[in-house]
């Protein structure tokens, strides 16, 4: 029980509008290069170079189909998948951080016993690293190494279980905040 309370502590220390905000601009630069551009780096150029969306982005890839993949990619394919995985070594602990400090927020308002909570989030970049260290592998072994696609299969659906779950959370503990305040407002306009 100590333990939890002392995690609690900790994540309501994380719980500050500044650390938000730094943390979601991180994560928003991120997003936009891997998401939103079409260059290096991005999630574009590999599927442009592949042919294909990079397993990365899909849920829980068959180790068939990753393997495939790879070879399908060809070297330019496999330099730009490599691209993208060197900003995928920021983008899992920038992405859980923004999720820990809002979790740790609306816990802090809600339930601050339970702020521990906040910390579930960390899963989600277990996960994507994971599915990353796999990538590395099957970027440098190729195609024969079946074990690192089944582990990317293991890291991706980690990964994308936690992080529904995570933003699930977000919107359930922001839903009695939004109620809440809007009953302060229409008490308020009743009253005067």
């Amino acid at each position: 029980m100590n333990f939890l309370r002392r995690m609690s502590s900790r994540a309501l220390a994380l719980a500050d509008g500044r650390i938000l905000a730094r943390t979601a601009a991180a994560w928003a630069a991120l997003a936009g290069l891997l998401f939103a551009w079409t260059g290096r780096f991005s999630l574009t150029a590999v599927a442009t170079a592949c042919g294909h969306p990079a397993p990365d982005v899909q849920f829980a890839p068959p180790p068939s189909e990753t393997l495939a993949f790879l070879v399908a990619c060809g070297e330019p394919g496999r330099a730009a998948w490599r691209d993208l995985q060197v900003v995928d070594l920021f983008y899992p602990i920038v992405g859980a951080a923004v999720l820990v400090v809002t979790l740790a927020m609306l816990l802090g308002r809600l339930a601050p016993q339970l702020a521990w909570l906040a910390f579930a989030p960390l899963l989600v970049a277990l996960g994507d690293y994971t599915e990353n260290a796999s990538a590395w592998v099957l970027l440098a072994v190729g195609e024969g190494s079946s074990w690192a696609a089944s582990t990317l299969q293991l890291g991706s659906a980690i990964k994308v279980i936690a992080s529904s779950a995570s933003w699930t959370a977000v919107i359930a503990l922001l839903v009695p905040l939004v109620v809440a305040r809007l009953r302060r407002r229409e008490n308020r306009v009743i009253l005067f």
